[in-house]
Formats: structure tokens, sequence, C-alpha cells
């Protein structure tokens, strides 16, 4: 059964109070994220790192089917100086929470997993 591409890609995930607090989650460890963007040194060079965004490639198995899902636009701390890239291991290990416990609804639901997602549906 097709989606119809209006449909946000966690739709079920935002029917539970669970679901929401999970993304509310996400939200806050965002807002952090931002709040503390300042004072994010890099290791490598001292110098200030700056949020900026990129593709994040998620992996996962439908049966013995590898599959993965990117999300677009997703946020991390980049090194102008260096090139070092550092992400915020405790914001996607929420992000991949969410995602696994969509695409387990989504798959009992027989609805489609897109091959990408917009990071600003985790938080908006």
């Amino acid at each position: 059964m097709k989606t119809s591409k209006n449909i946000t890609f966690l739709l079920n995930i935002k029917d539970s109070e669970e679901g929401i607090d999970a993304l509310n989650a996400i939200k806050k460890q965002v807002e952090k994220d931002n709040e503390h963007n300042e004072y994010i040194e890099c290791h490598e060079c001292g110098e200030k790192m700056n949020v900026s965004q990129s593709s994040y490639v998620h992996h996962y198995q439908v049966g013995n089917d590898p599959k993965e899902i990117t999300i677009l636009n997703a946020p991390h701390y980049e090194c102008k100086n260096c090139n070092n890239e550092l992400i915020d291991v405790l914001l996607y290990a929420d992000v991949e929470k969410v995602i696994e416990e969509e695409i387990f609804l989504r798959l009992n639901n027989r609805q489609e997993i897109p091959d990408k997602v917009e990071f600003n549906e985790f938080i908006n």
C-alpha cells in the first residue's frame, strides 16, 4: 500500500503518547545543542565548531534485506578550520529509536517506508 506524498514519515509515532515524548526529547536535545553551540571546541585543533547540516544514513533490516533511510539536513558540528565533524550521539540515539519504532509500525500497517526523510520532521 502506497502512502500519500503529503503524509509525514512519523505519522504513526505521533499517534502515541510515548512517540510524542520521544519526539519532544529530540526537539529538546536540538535546542540544547543550539544553545551550547558557542562552547563546542574542536578536539583536533581547538577552534570553535559550528552547527551544520548534512545527510545521515540509518541502516536497518527487513527480514534478510538490508535497507537504509537517509535523513536530510541532519545537524552535526563542523570545524571550519580543520573540517573535523562531530555528531551528538545522544541525539542520534533518540532519532534512531524513533526511526526503528516508525519502521516497525509501518511494516505492521503495510505502509511504504521512504528512502529519505527531512530532519525537520523530528522536531516539528
